[in-house]
């Protein structure tokens, strides 16, 4: 339904609703994504009915099937702001969107917790507009932190003075901005994994679908080590660099590789770049695969299954979801160092680092070569990893903050 310029989506069926903010949660990022799918199940599991609201300021692209009926069975709602057609110039179409989304922001209900999902110019701004009666806690991602030149701005200082709590998904995370801000707001700050419900898709997984058969949905050659390079269609991955090393393999290590590479998502318009990058693996000679399409996150994880090894050279990395699920299944991870994985040095995982990707061809030719002698030590990185697909962990310390009594 239409109200006051805010769009609301649906429910199947009616439900009483409290107006009392303690009982309510507002969530600031995109209705579609996983992440915020995640943090719900995870998080927020125990919250009444009802009780949770996502403002979705980057628009109303609808999520994929399995999380679209869990948000209806347990009475989410979505709110999007006016759409407005992009005819005017950058900068009134840029004062007609801000207009709609401070008219739009001003409408929510007013909750006890607003948890700002990604760390953007926007988000910032629209944090601003919210009621002092709630608590601010925005959630990082990584590159909002890593790669973000606008940290210091007006918008981002005004929103953590106002913050209840400052989340990192990663220790590296949290001492980067602290080193940013000279501690200013250490006291807020508190370093908690991404909510996750992958593991036990994954074990559902493993328990019905052999390796080749997680291969055959991908069209993967069972002969070959499969070989997962980056998990996005971005620049930041470094596929050209990445690439360009991998080509300075030896003809018989590079001839038991099939290399995959996941392009079906970034920000932006992304497909002239993944066609620059499919030009490129035309050129070198590599059996390679590219995925294109997107898949539902059950479907998605299946490519974990088929992989023996993955190949992290991104120039800043949140210890995504991604990787996880690849250690978890014993592929073989071989990253860059400069990425800072404390959680998986401290977890005792087998890793395989380079310092700059002209080590890659020397590390990368190592693992293949010594795959079935290094395959059990790879196993044991299940056991050891599943602390970083724990549920329960990160329910606890979310629940210690926002069940946290009030000086």
């Amino acid at each position: 339904m239409i109200s006051e310029g805010l769009t609301i989506m649906k429910r199947r069926r009616n439900c009483s609703e409290s107006n009392n903010s303690d009982n309510n949660y507002l969530i600031i990022g995109s209705y579609s994504s996983q992440h915020i799918y995640n943090f719900i199940c995870v998080v927020l599991r125990d919250a009444d009915y009802g009780s949770i609201h996502i403002f979705s300021d980057t628009g109303s692209k609808k999520p994929e099937p399995l999380i679209e009926k869990y948000y209806e069975e347990r009475g989410i709602r979505a709110y999007f702001p006016p759409e407005h057609s992009k005819k005017r110039s950058r900068i009134s179409d840029a004062v007609v969107r801000y207009y709609g989304l401070f008219k739009s922001i001003k409408k929510l209900p007013v909750c006890k917790y607003t948890f700002v999902h990604f760390l953007s110019n926007q988000r910032a701004v629209l944090s601003l507009l919210l009621s002092n009666k709630t608590h601010i806690i925005p959630v990082t991602y990584g590159s909002d932190i890593l790669r973000n030149r606008r940290l210091g701005i007006f918008p981002f200082n005004v929103m953590f003075k106002r913050a209840y709590k400052i989340v990192f998904n990663l220790k590296n995370l949290r001492n980067v901005f602290e080193s940013h801000y000279h501690g200013r707001y250490a006291d807020k700050c508190e370093d908690i994994l991404f909510a996750t419900t992958s593991l036990h898709m994954l074990q559902d997984i493993e328990n019905k679908v052999t390796r080749d058969e997680a291969k055959d949905k991908y069209n993967l050659p069972h002969d070959k080590y499969i070989v997962v390079c980056g998990h996005t269609a971005t620049q930041a991955e470094q596929h050209t660099e990445m690439i360009s090393a991998l080509c300075k393999c030896k003809s018989d290590i590079l001839n038991k590789c099939c290399f995959v590479f996941p392009m079906s998502y970034a920000p932006g318009d992304f497909v002239p770049y993944r066609d620059s990058i499919e030009a490129k693996l035309e050129e070198s000679g590599l059996d390679y695969r590219i995925l294109k399409e997107y898949l539902p996150y059950y479907d998605s994880l299946m490519i974990h299954i088929a992989s023996d090894i993955h190949i992290a050279a991104i120039l800043t990395d949140a210890l995504s979801f991604f990787l996880r699920e690849e250690v978890y299944t014993g592929s073989a991870l071989i990253y860059g160092k400069w990425l800072n994985y404390y959680e998986l040095d401290n977890a005792d995982i087998k890793l395989f680092p380079f310092d700059s990707l002209s080590e890659l061809p020397e590390v990368f030719g190592c693992v293949v070569s010594r795959f079935s002698d290094i395959k059990n030590e790879l196993m044991h990185n299940k056991g050891k990893s599943i602390a970083l697909m724990s549920e329960d962990g990160v329910f606890e310390k979310w629940s210690a903050i926002i069940n946290q009594k009030e000086n």
